[in-house]
This record gives structure tokens, C-alpha cells and sequence, in this order.
């Protein structure tokens, strides 16, 4: 019995003995696998983000090399604006000037030689001042009057468009501004009434011929603003003034003088005077409208602040401002 119940005893217990060996195995396998997991996740990882890393960085690199070529273009257009600008203003102010100042000349001599009764005197000073300036106002005259419209346009594109820091030329309608030499002889533009204010624009009132061709005709509105307008106003009333001195002009040239023009000549004289300083003055102020747009102008490509150069911020901003792109794309104006 002793010797059988051991037998049993040892039977019952060998099972578990033996399975202490195939736990140890399976244990070890299992570490083994969850090991080769993880290094296997490690490098998927790895792998898997690097595409991501060289993503980032060639759109960063992309981005910053974008800024560059963009900056260079904002410089160089920038340089193109203001000489653009700087020309245009010279031009057109050296010609006023001088027709402003030739003007001038003939009404003053003719109104001093007629004070001291030399007009007929072919060798009086003032007589031969007139004659020797009269061919070159002349041409001047005649410049202006052939090329004004394109003078007017030429500022309109170099001086007021440019200087509109919220202009977008894309988005522009064709035909939108309705002032012309034209059309300020339409409304009688007082000369002597309608002088130049930055800071108030002067409205013209249908005439009455005009509302009754047309009872809806609108307001024709002068924008002191504009650097056209002053150009355009300063022609028209540059012409007039020389139509009022036209017994000078006669004189001058030494025509003969018709005695009722020479008549109203006389009766206008202080009139006339005043009209050659107010055309004075509306030269000085296109003059000083137009360096402050070139200012302007210049300061819209100043260098940029730092946050203009941050991806995302800089679209961010663009959105609602235009400090970050002094240069808006044709794309970019449509979109906005």
C-alpha cells in the first residue's frame, strides 16, 4: 500500500511539474513578440513621420523663398511707381508753370504799357517783352491744348492710382470717373468761385439747359483729391484767362487790335488779375497734392514688419489689410 499510494502520489503530481517548462517558453516568446512590436512601431514611426518633417520643411522653405521673390518684385515696382510718379509730376507742373508764367507776362506788360500809353510805341520795353515771349506762349498754348487729355490721364494713372493704397485694379469698373474738360464747361466751373480744398470737394449743379434735355442729370462733383481734377480744372481755367486776354495776345503779336475786345479788356482788367493769381494758386495746390501722393506711394513699399514674413499670419492679415501686400495679384483681387 505504501509503495502503490507513492506511485499514485507521484503520478498526481508529476503533470504539474512538467508544465512549469512550457510556461517558462511561452512566457519568453511572448516578451520576444511584444519586443519586436515596439521596435517595429518605433520605425514605422520614424518612417511614417519623415515624409511629414520634409513636407514642413520644403513648404517652409517654398514659403521664404516666395517672400524673397515677392520682396524683389515690391522693390523693383516700387522704384518703377515712383519714378513713374516723379516724372509725371515734373512734366506736367514745368509746362503749367511755364504757361502760367508766359500768361502772366503778356497780361502784365500790355496792362503796364496801356497805363503808361507806350501800346503803340513798337520800341517800348514792355512792347518788345511781349513780342519776344508771344511765339513761345503760343506753343505752349497749343501743346496744352492738343495733349491735356492725355496729361489728365497720364497723372490719373501715375500719381492717383498708385497713391490709392486701397485700390484694387482688378475689381476696377472701366469709365467710372465722369470728369473731363468737358464736362466742367457743361456745369460753367466758376474759376474765380470753385477754388481748391483738401479737405471739402466742390459739387456742380446741372444748368438749367441741361436739366431740361435731360431733369436727371446728376451733380458733377470736383475731388480735390484727385491730382486729374486739379489738372483738369487748372487747363480749364488757364483757357479762359487766355481767352480774357486776348487784346494782349493781339498786341503781343503785333496784330491789329479790335477796339471792343481791347474795350472789355479794359472794363475786366482787375477781374483778369485776379484770375491769373487764383490760376496760380491752383497749380500750387496740384503741386502739393501730388508730392504728398508720391509719399505715399513711397511709404506703401516701405520694408514689411516681421509678422508679414509668418506663413498663415501673413494670409491672416492680408485678409483684412493690404500692409502685407503692397502688390495684389489679379488672382488675389478677384478673390477678395
Amino acid at each position: 500500500m505504501t509503495h502503490t499510494g507513492a506511485l499514485q502520489g507521484q503520478a498526481e503530481a508529476g503533470p504539474g511539474t512538467r508544465a512549469k517548462p512550457g510556461r517558462k517558453l511561452a512566457g519568453g516568446l511572448w516578451r520576444r513578440f511584444t519586443a519586436f512590436l515596439g521596435a517595429l512601431n518605433q520605425k514605422l514611426t520614424y518612417v511614417i513621420g519623415l515624409p511629414a518633417v520634409v513636407l514642413l520643411a520644403n513648404v517652409m522653405i517654398g514659403h521664404f523663398q516666395f517672400m524673397s521673390d515677392y520682396q524683389n518684385k515690391v522693390v523693383t515696382e516700387g522704384s518703377r511707381q515712383v519714378s513713374a510718379a516723379e516724372s509725371t509730376f515734373t512734366d506736367v507742373s514745368t509746362t503749367f508753370a511755364r504757361a502760367l508764367t508766359l500768361q502772366q507776362q503778356l497780361f502784365f506788360n500790355f496792362r503796364d504799357a496801356i497805363a503808361r500809353k507806350t501800346d503803340g510805341d513798337d520800341r517800348a520795353l514792355e512792347t518788345k517783352d511781349a513780342r519776344a515771349i508771344y511765339k513761345e506762349y503760343d506753343q505752349v498754348r497749343m501743346y496744352l491744348q492738343q495733349n491735356i487729355d492725355l496729361l489728365a490721364h497720364r497723372v490719373e494713372a501715375n500719381i492717383d492710382w498708385p497713391s490709392d493704397v486701397e485700390r484694387d485694379s482688378a475689381a476696377q469698373a472701366i469709365g467710372g470717373d465722369p470728369m473731363s474738360r468737358l464736362a466742367l464747361g457743361a456745369y460753367n466751373f466758376d474759376c474765380d468761385g470753385d477754388m481748391p480744398s483738401f479737405t471739402k470737394n466742390a459739387s456742380l449743379k446741372p444748368p438749367p439747359d441741361m436739366l431740361k434735355a435731360n431733369p436727371q442729370a446728376p451733380a458733377l462733383t470736383v475731388d480735390w483729391q484727385s491730382a486729374k481734377h486739379h489738372v483738369l480744372a487748372l487747363y480749364y481755367c488757364f483757357y479762359l484767362t487766355n481767352n480774357n486776354i486776348e487784346a494782349a495776345r493781339e498786341w503781343a503779336s503785333n496784330s491789329s487790335i479790335n477796339a471792343p475786345i481791347k474795350d472789355k479788356f479794359l472794363r475786366r482788367i482787375d477781374a483778369i488779375g485776379e484770375q491769373i493769381d487764383n490760376d496760380a494758386v491752383r497749380l500750387n495746390a496740384f503741386m502739393t497734392l501730388a508730392v504728398n501722393a508720391i509719399e505715399v506711394i513711397r511709404a506703401k513699399f516701405r520694408p514689411r514688419v516681421w509678422y508679414c514674413e509668418v506663413p498663415i499670419l501673413r494670409q491672416m492679415i492680408d485678409a483684412y489689410s493690404k500692409k502685407c501686400t503692397p502688390i495684389r495679384t489679379a488672382q488675389n483681387g478677384a478673390a477678395s
